[in-house]
């Protein structure tokens, strides 16, 4: 009887084990990393030469349900706030358009900011007219036109913040076909 029941705890050790060891190996595969760049917009490209924004994308809305994005800058203006967004084209008119963050740069210009979310997936859809529009972009604009004022003497007003006075786009995927954005 003792042989019995040693042999079942050990089956349903074993078990245990190799179900704890296959789940992480299945999960992985269905994860997939992708990473792009987003660009300084045509009016900042002189005020930012060095400029930089990745963007990794993990997928997981499958297994998790929502998708992970990390944003990472450098070279921005320092101690200033942004508002990220995804849209549905990089450049006006940006269509449909959905907010999902706000990061602010430190004093060496450099900032990021992790969305849990669905963003390979998102869209925007108006029961008025019954059109959906896919938000395969992504681009962030001064979230205060006195910043972007300040950094490179623009004073162009935009609705991009809870307050509808932010600044011009700093930087978006207009490195990628309208049609054709990385979240695609």
């Amino acid at each position: 009887m003792y042989k019995r029941i040693m042999s079942i705890v050990i089956f349903a050790c074993l078990l245990i084990v190799l179900t704890l060891t296959a789940l992480p190996a299945a999960a992985q595969g269905s994860v997939k990393v992708r990473s792009f760049i987003l660009v300084p917009s045509v009016q900042l490209a002189s005020c930012f030469p060095n400029a930089q924004a990745n963007i990794t994308l993990l997928e997981t809305g499958d297994l998790l349900g929502v998708d992970q994005m990390t944003l990472r800058a450098q070279g921005l203006p320092p101690n200033t706030k942004f508002e990220l967004f995804l849209t549905e084209i990089p450049h006006a008119p940006y269509r449909a358009v959905s907010y999902v963050a706000n990061f602010t740069t430190d004093d060496n210009g450099r900032g990021s900011v992790q969305v849990n979310g669905v963003i390979t997936e998102a869209f925007a859809f108006s029961d008025v007219t019954g059109i959906r529009a896919q938000l395969d972009h992504v681009v962030f604009w001064f979230d205060d036109r006195k910043d972007a004022q300040k950094a490179c003497n623009i004073p162009t007003v935009t609705p991009f913040n809870p307050e509808g006075m932010a600044g011009v786009v700093a930087m978006s995927s207009r490195n990628f076909p309208d049609d054709a954005g990385p979240l695609k």
